[in-house]
This record gives structure tokens, C-alpha cells and sequence, in this order.
């Protein structure tokens, strides 16, 4: 579902108040590229009319500068706006768990691990 209306400027606002954090100043391509040698994975909806495919682009080629980068993408054909997961289901859940997979290891061997 969708956040109750309200509740997103509310949020805003404390975390103004509270933490001195100023959303709307926040520029992740300023500070992507400082993630390597950590891995990352950008997806991105195509269908998305709140942001733009180019961000996408420029974010995956900041992330991928550094000698030490270990970017994955997913551009989702027909995916709106956080939707990748509606519009794919399994083949979200599969990337996703692939990519923790090959970045953090598993030992699927551990009780209560997946299969």
C-alpha cells in the first residue's frame, strides 16, 4: 500500500526538527560513488513518472567510477514508481536474494536458512 496521506510532510518536518536532516537537500550522486568497494544494486522502474530513467543512468555511472565498484542494475520494464516488486514478484525476490547471495556469501547449511 501507499503511506497515509499527511504523513510524509509530517515525517519531513520532524526530521528537520529533530535530526537538523533536510530531505529535499539530499543529493545521492554527490555521495554514490563512496559506497565502493561496497556492492550495489539500482533498480529502477521504466514506466516510473516520478524519476526520471536519466537519474537512473547518471547514479549507476557515479556508482561505477571507482576502480573498486561492484554495481548490479535492473532497469523493470513497466514497473511505476517502487513497483518492481509488484509488476515482477518471484524474479524480484530472486534478484534481490541473488545479489545479497554473491555480495554478503550464504550458508544456506544454517538452521532456518532458505533452501
Amino acid at each position: 500500500g501507499h503511506v497515509p496521506g499527511g504523513f510524509v510532510p509530517a515525517a519531513l518536518v520532524m526530521s528537520r526538527v529533530l535530526y537538523d536532516v533536510d530531505f529535499f537537500a539530499a543529493r545521492p550522486i554527490d555521495s554514490i560513488a563512496t559506497i565502493a568497494p561496497r556492492p550495489l544494486f539500482l533498480i529502477h522502474g521504466l514506466a516510473d513518472d516520478y524519476v526520471p530513467v536519466s537519474n537512473f543512468h547518471r547514479l549507476n555511472a557515479a556508482a561505477s567510477a571507482p576502480s573498486t565498484a561492484h554495481v548490479m542494475t535492473w532497469l523493470v520494464p513497466k514497473a511505476r514508481h517502487a513497483q518492481a516488486f509488484k509488476q515482477t514478484g518471484a524474479e524480484y525476490v530472486t534478484r534481490v536474494v541473488g545479489f545479497f547471495d554473491a555480495s554478503l556469501g550464504a550458508d544456506r547449511s544454517l538452521p532456518g536458512a532458505a533452501a
